[in-house]
């Protein structure tokens, strides 16, 4: 009985036992970058970094407190020991590549130096596989407050706006604040313009080891800043906020954001006319509409941003994986809009040009030629605001839509003119296997090709003439399950496990998690496509 007490006291304390492990990504060399959650999963995020800087491993101490200590109610954390694995074990600052892994995220990345330089930023922005990595967990877990741990200043800093949760966990440990900006290309830059409502900065602690009771006395102030957030109204939101799904209705010229547990409207928009395609990613939504406008919206605040016109006429919007670029396919003119806010390049990539796939680590561009495509271009997205055509892709048949799997090896490819579709090796760009798709068209997508790991084991095939939804493990090509959908849902969107499809002749928005449906709710006359905002 005693034990039994002892066991569900510790449960309910967050004690030690209590924080899985989730492998985040991998380094140059391999080595596992790891993540520890701990806490109430409902409560905003709290993202701690113990390590970036390889040789700079006093903030180990604070993170092995807050993965023992009992935890207060209302605390989600979420502890990163090392995002520099192989730089702690060679005792480098940099990574194995000689790159400082917080001068090469992209928000305000400047080319610095050569390989082992003391901030050598990398050959490009998110060079890096840990960077990439680390990128895709926060896009997933969305964090409300990060704090990253370095050497040897000995003070917290930053410029972040909510300045009072900086001089607060100074206050609380003793440290000195120091108003200063982060430098070009640093972790907290994107952050800050990712997840605008929260506070995101670093801690530096002074050379060498801390003592047990400096590391005591940091964990104690993480845990009174995440328990007693100074942004009650933007973690509120991030706290009550039910996941939504956007759908565009052409026929009324709108695009709704529907609760996805109820399936009821709870914003519209009236949008240029005819908006045909949804995407949604890191914060923001692209919809495009074919009468040559393109609108941004803040995922975040449900507001509109920018109006993009002058458009030929465009179909598709694809998000880089980074999130920063938004790239559309305009199919009178045949080109690739890249967009920043505004059309920064164009790139004649050929004429139809409609569904995309990125590669997951933003290095190349498949660009479906037409609905019913005899040709794919192939792009260098290296450089994601210059890129280049470097090649085309014979699909074998009239190819209609294509997806990158997870690992960036194979590109799945979809037909308007067969029942099944091919699995081609990214690199060759020869075909290897082929799998039953249904009636077509056909449409793919895959789960975050760089999220939790959980999450990242299916594929989803869509027939809608069939209403059949078919899931497959892309790493065995092997049939899991075949769910119904409504009739007509061509496409789909994933998120974490969450699918929703739209029905384009009979307005039904239908969600599915695993094998259960969750939601099947007529939204509106037609409902084109489909995007998930967690």
């Amino acid at each position: 009985m005693l034990r039994g007490l002892i066991l569900a006291a510790l449960v309910a304390t967050g004690a030690a036992g209590a924080s899985p492990q989730t492998v985040v990504g991998h380094t140059v060399k391999g080595r596992a970058i790891v993540a520890y959650e701990r806490g109430d999963p409902s409560a905003p995020v709290t993202l701690v970094v113990g390590v970036i800087h390889g040789n700079e491993t006093a903030g180990l101490a604070v993170i092995r407190r807050l993965r023992t200590m009992p935890l207060p109610a209302g605390v989600h954390l979420w502890l990163v020991p090392e995002l520099n694995p192989d730089g702690v074990a060679a005792g480098t600052r940099q990574n194995a590549h000689g790159v400082d892994l917080n001068r090469n995220w992209p928000v305000g990345w400047k080319h610095n130096g050569v390989p082992w330089d003391g901030d050598y930023s990398g050959p490009r922005p998110m060079s890096e596989p840990e960077n990439r990595a680390m990128r895709a967990f926060i896009l997933r877990v969305k964090p409300a407050l990060t704090i990253w741990y370095h050497q040897p200043l000995d003070e917290v800093y930053g410029s972040d706006p909510h300045i009072a949760v900086l001089k607060r966990y100074a206050r609380l440990t003793g440290l000195r604040y120091h108003r200063l900006p982060a430098p070009p290309g640093a972790a907290t830059r994107w952050e800050r313009k990712h997840f605008p409502g929260g506070p995101h900065f670093v801690v530096e602690f002074p050379a060498g080891r801390i003592s047990a009771a400096t590391a005591r006395r940091n964990a104690k102030a993480v845990l009174a800043l995440a328990q007693r957030p100074t942004r009650p109204t933007f973690l509120a939101a991030s706290r009550t906020r039910r996941p939504l799904a956007l759908v565009t209705v052409e026929s009324e010229n709108r695009l709704l954001a529907v609760d996805e547990a109820t399936g009821h409207v709870v914003r519209w928009w009236t949008l240029p006319a005819d908006p045909e395609n949804v995407e949604a990613y890191a914060g923001g939504a692209a919809v495009v509409s074919t009468s040559g406008a393109v609108t941004l919206i803040n995922t975040d605040t449900l507001k509109v941003t920018h109006v993009i016109r002058g458009l030929g006429s465009p179909h598709i919007a694809a998000f880089s994986p980074s999130g920063d670029w938004v790239y559309v396919t305009d199919d009178a003119r045949g080109e690739l809009d890249v967009i920043l806010g505004h059309i920064v390049h164009r790139l004649f990539v050929g004429y139809g040009a409609h569904h995309m796939a990125f590669s997951p680590d933003q290095r190349r561009l498949w660009v479906v030629l037409g609905e019913r495509a005899r040709s794919i271009s192939v792009v260098d997205t290296h450089n994601p605001a210059r890129p280049r055509l470097i090649g085309h892709v014979d699909p074998r048949g009239l190819a209609h839509d294509a997806a990158f799997t997870p690992d960036g090896r194979y590109v799945w490819v979809a037909y308007d003119d067969r029942p099944y579709l091919r699995v081609f090796d990214a690199r060759t760009r020869k075909p290897v296997a082929t799998l039953y798709a249904g009636t077509a068209p056909a449409h793919v997508r895959f789960d975050d090709a760089d999220g939790l790991p959980r999450y990242g084991r299916y594929a989803y095939v869509t027939s809608g003439n069939d209403g059949v939804l078919r899931v497959y493990d892309w790493r065995t090509r092997k049939l899991v399950r075949t769910l119904r959908t409504a009739p007509g849902s061509f496409n789909l969107a994933v998120d974490r496990g969450l699918v929703a499809t739209s029905s384009l002749t009979g307005g039904t928005l239908s969600v599915f998690r695993g094998g259960r449906r969750l939601l099947g709710e007529r939204v509106a006359p037609v409902a084109r496509d489909v995007a998930l905002v967690p």
